[in-house]
This record gives structure tokens, C-alpha cells and sequence, in this order.
């Protein structure tokens, strides 16, 4: 149907939702973890363990890194429509504004 009404560049985002309410079904919370480099399995256990703890136990999480070598450091958790933001540029904002707002 996809070919006939030639919408076929919306596959991937199709797929993508299918996806999503196979893992509703099955339970699952994916999590994109991003970080500056790759990080080892005791620093993957760590994020892990730190991301059951703010979800909660009955959230069984699927967690997918990926490396992003333009990022300063840090990392950046995505799940769902949420974003965690834990980079270094993000702390280095945050830290500019504080610096740049008026005494009062």
C-alpha cells in the first residue's frame, strides 16, 4: 500500500511506532543512553541501576547506547518523550546563565 501510494520514504517511522507498542505490549521502556565515548560494562551496570531507580521497578528497560563523539562528556538519557540531560555542555549552560543573572 505503502509503494502504491507512493509513501514508501514513511516506512522507518512506521516501523519505529510497531516497535514501540511491541515493547508497551511486552513491558518494555527503551532507553537511548548517548554518551562521548563508549562506556564499559560496569559503567553501563551503573546507568542502568541508576535509571531503575528513578523509573521504578516495573518499568523493564531496554537500554541502547549510542556514542557521540562530538559531545564534551556526560551523557544524555532518552526515554520516550523524555529527555535527562546530564552532558557537560548542559551543566556549562546552566552554570551561565547562573553566573549571568543580575544580583538582586
Amino acid at each position: 500500500i505503502l509503494c502504491e501510494n507512493d509513501r514508501l520514504d514513511h516506512l522507518p517511522k512506521f516501523i519505529e511506532k510497531f516497535d514501540e507498542v511491541v515493547r508497551f505490549e511486552q513491558g518494555l521502556t527503551l532507553c537511548r543512553v548517548v554518551t562521548a565515548t563508549e562506556l564499559d560494562n560496569g559503567d553501563k551496570k551503573r546507568v542502568e541501576e541508576a535509571l531503575g531507580k528513578r523509573l521504578g521497578p516495573e518499568h523493564k528497560l531496554k537500554l541502547d547506547y549510542e556514542v557521540s563523539p562530538g559531545m564534551l562528556g556526560g551523557l544524555i538519557v532518552k526515554v520516550r518523550d523524555r529527555v535527562y540531560d546530564y552532558s557537560v555542555s548542559s551543566r556549562l549552560d546552566q552554570l551561565q546563565t547562573a553566573l549571568l543573572k543580575p544580583i538582586e
